[in-house]
């Protein structure tokens, strides 16, 4: 089997550890959209103004905490993932059996920083386990490859490069890796996506939100109307998504959005540049030496 094949067999262990967590997902999907579903309602109450109508959140139950471990399963699986990919280049360098010694110097690194990169290559056994074409094409889905290609052809970057690898989906994974990994459980939390009302006549209602996140019996949020042209109280839709509220590449996105985009990122973008063809570089695609690249702010 040519490696251009093998990278595709469904039975690899980069493959079949990203096959797993699309399944964690899609499962962490029904069950969220389960239990948005009967989990919520939000009940209006008379505020202490003229005209002011609070929507207060009651919740059934709380948020479950295996989702919390859902989520480190997604996550275990999509970084491991990644590393089984690094282990199969440097079995490809080498041509032989790697050894012990060799397997813990195998690592696929997500690093913020050029020289951080060039670190980690310096590694006395790495010299030998990644040649030129394996360090390029890791080089090539690092975070800020984009702001990097920019700077290097005298463009300029639409972002600094600082928020473009903090919001980079390989940035957002090893931070949320990491965090379930060797500190705690990622805090689930719910967050309004849209709130709307309806009315057959020209309206004057103004909404304020409450405080977020919700939990059971937060304020969703404030609906004022004109007391000297009161309006019938309206019917309030809402629709609730789950969300991580840190690190900040992850707050502000629905859980299960998140989840999906990086697995993407890592299926579509970073394992077939790690592991297809690797001896040429692809098109409008920056080459670096170890000694060109550099910080770059």
């Amino acid at each position: 089997m040519t490696d251009m094949m093998s990278w595709l067999d469904p039975e690899s262990a980069w493959l079949a550890k990203a096959d797993r967590a699309r399944h964690h997902i899609d499962d962490l999907a029904a069950e969220v959209q389960e239990f948005l579903a009967g989990g919520f309602d939000v009940v209006p109450e008379q505020g202490n103004q003229p005209g002011e109508t609070i929507y207060r959140v009651q919740m059934s139950k709380p948020i479950p905490i295996h989702f919390s471990t859902m989520i480190g399963d997604v996550l275990h699986n999509l970084r491991s993932a990644l590393d089984c990919a690094a282990w199969e280049m440097a079995r490809r360098t080498v041509g032989r059996d790697i050894t012990e010694q060799e397997e813990h110097a195998c690592e696929f690194p997500i690093r913020s920083k050029p020289s951080e990169l060039r670190k980690f290559f310096k590694h006395c056994l790495r010299t030998s386990l990644y040649g030129p074409p394996e360090r390029q094409a890791i080089r090539a889905v690092q975070p800020a490859r984009l702001h990097d290609y920019l700077a290097e052809t005298g463009q300029i970057p639409a972002h600094k490069r600082s928020e473009e690898v903090t919001y980079d989906f390989l940035t957002v994974l090893n931070r949320l890796s990491n965090i379930d990994k060797h500190r705690r459980l990622h805090v689930v939390t719910c967050w309004p996506d849209l709130v709307y009302w309806g009315s057959d006549d020209p309206s004057k209602r103004r909404w304020a939100w409450g405080a977020l996140p919700l939990k059971n019996g937060s304020i969703l949020g404030h609906l004022y109307t004109d007391p000297e042209h009161p309006e019938p109280p309206p019917s309030l839709h809402h629709e609730m998504e789950l969300r991580i509220p840190d690190p900040p590449g992850a707050a502000g996105r629905d859980v299960i959005d998140l989840l999906g985009e990086i697995h993407r990122d890592v299926t579509v973008r970073v394992l077939p540049r790690l592991l297809g063809p690797q001896s040429v570089s692809r098109v409008g695609e920056p080459t670096y030496t170890d000694d060109e690249l550099s910080d770059t702010s």
